[in-house]
């Protein structure tokens, strides 16, 4: 956590978009709402959650949302401010028979020509003061989000924590709730902390 927070630190001010990914558990989504949690006062934060049934005309009504017109088709965030766009659970779009993830191609689009098309004018909206954080889990929806669009990221792994670290948090938070017992039975904590982290291990 400490590491992924000193990385946002450094590429955040960059205009770096980054992108962490990780199994279930290894609190990606945590550590990215802490940093948006914790902005700068020139920086806003607008969250999305993908689904499996995102897709791009979707996409481009939530993405518009925040922003207001600043000149002819040119929009951004309000005054001078700053838009942090995080996108949870990228990959969680279902690709179309051609293995295309319209929401993603809709991204990737904004991110390399500064913009995309009002549907009804057909002419092109360029977005400005924004930026994008990602997070996703490669065991769960599609397995890769296009590499045209994976490659303005910078992409870090998300490591599940070691046994002793879940025995230590998750043993805190169940002795604080057993501590109102009596001692016998707070003092069963460490046993069942111990029992869950084993059968977790057992099943996953």
């Amino acid at each position: 956590t400490t590491r992924l927070t000193f990385l946002l630190d450094l590429l955040l001010p960059m205009q770096v978009p980054v992108m962490l990914v990780g199994a279930a558990g290894t609190a990606k989504t945590t550590v990215l709402a802490d940093k948006l949690r914790n902005l700068p006062d020139n920086m806003l934060s607008y969250t999305i959650n993908f689904n499996s049934f995102s897709d791009a005309s979707s996409l481009q009504a939530i993405l518009e949302q925040p922003l207001e017109k600043k000149s002819g088709m040119t929009f951004g965030p309000p005054g001078q401010k700053r838009l942090v766009y995080f996108v949870d659970d990228f990959n969680m779009p279902t690709p179309d028979k051609y293995g295309t993830q319209s929401s993603s191609a809709l991204l990737r689009q904004q991110v390399d020509y500064g913009g995309f098309y009002d549907l009804k004018k057909l002419s092109m909206k360029q977005l400005v003061q924004i930026q994008y954080l990602g997070a996703m889990n490669p065991t769960a929806g599609s397995f890769y989000v296009i590499d045209r669009l994976q490659r303005h990221f910078a992409t870090f792994a998300c490591l599940f924590p070691e046994q002793e670290v879940l025995a230590s948090i998750y043993g805190s938070i169940i002795a604080g709730h057993l501590g109102t017992f009596l001692p016998e039975v707070s003092a069963l904590a460490e046993v069942v902390t111990n029992a869950t982290v084993a059968l977790h291990n057992e099943v996953t």
